[in-house]
């Protein structure tokens, strides 16, 4: 309850964060999902690629197929990545990994 009273004011790594730790807990509740994804959806500009792609991953491992945010995510994900063409420390191999895992899962 504390975490969806409080998310609407979360840092993208915040709800990155909260997302993976809702793997380890192999759950995500229905609300706190809802709650997570609206968030998620409003602020995605500010996200860095790491968050997306931890987003995402989460998701994957959770098999949970939510159409708005993974869109928005892919969207978002798909802009870092055009922005960052060439430039050194773009992706790392990992993100680029995880983010075609989960996109492929769901």
């Amino acid at each position: 309850d504390a975490f969806a009273y409080r998310v609407d004011g979360a840092s993208p790594q915040e709800l990155a964060n909260a997302a993976w730790s809702f793997t380890s807990l192999a759950t995500l509740n229905g609300l706190l999902s809802q709650h997570a994804c609206h968030a998620c959806v409003l602020s995605m500009e500010c996200f860095e690629l790491q968050n997306l792609t931890n987003i995402a991953w989460a998701y994957g491992v959770l098999l949970i197929s939510d159409a708005p945010l993974l869109d928005t995510v892919a969207s978002a994900a798909q802009a870092k990545l055009s922005s960052q063409s060439g430039q050194r420390g773009a992706a790392s191999p990992q993100e680029l990994a995880n983010l075609s895992w989960a996109c492929a899962r769901l």
